[in-house]
């Protein structure tokens, strides 16, 4: 079922008529870096990297400001016969939830040894889903 939402930037597909699933593909390149990723308007967000944090990005809506942030999640696709190392980040959780104000909120990485703040292994990918409940 779709219906219009009437706010512009969002495609609502959903029979709970206020959330919007949003979806986007972010390739990492090195020391955190953001070397590509879905065009916003494909997947409704954009993903950078904050400065000056190890394994932290923002998360900028394309519709601005929401009523609040129903779930996030972030897998990242690992290669595929090399390990996983707990000296980088592989856990996730959500920072700064300023989705009913900005629209933005940051993801945050961390190692599985210590949950130390931690960048993922160069050039993997992580898929993100989001869900927001609209104003």
């Amino acid at each position: 079922m779709a219906f219009n939402s009437g706010m512009a930037g969002y495609d609502v597909k959903t029979t709970r008529r206020e959330v919007v699933a949003l979806y986007n593909r972010v390739v990492l390149g090195s020391a955190g870096a953001v070397a590509s990723q879905e065009n916003a308007a494909s997947a409704g967000f954009v993903v950078t990297q904050t400065d000056s944090e190890a394994g932290r990005f923002t998360v900028t809506l394309s519709g601005g400001a929401a009523a609040r942030l129903l779930f996030v999640g972030a897998i990242i696709l690992g290669a595929d016969d090399t390990a996983f190392t707990d000296a980088k980040g592989i856990h996730v959780a959500v920072r700064n939830d300023d989705v009913a104000t900005d629209g933005t909120f940051e993801i945050q990485f961390m190692q599985n040894t210590d949950l130390a703040d931690d960048d993922v292994q160069d050039s993997l990918t992580v898929l993100f889903k989001v869900e927001i409940q609209l104003v």
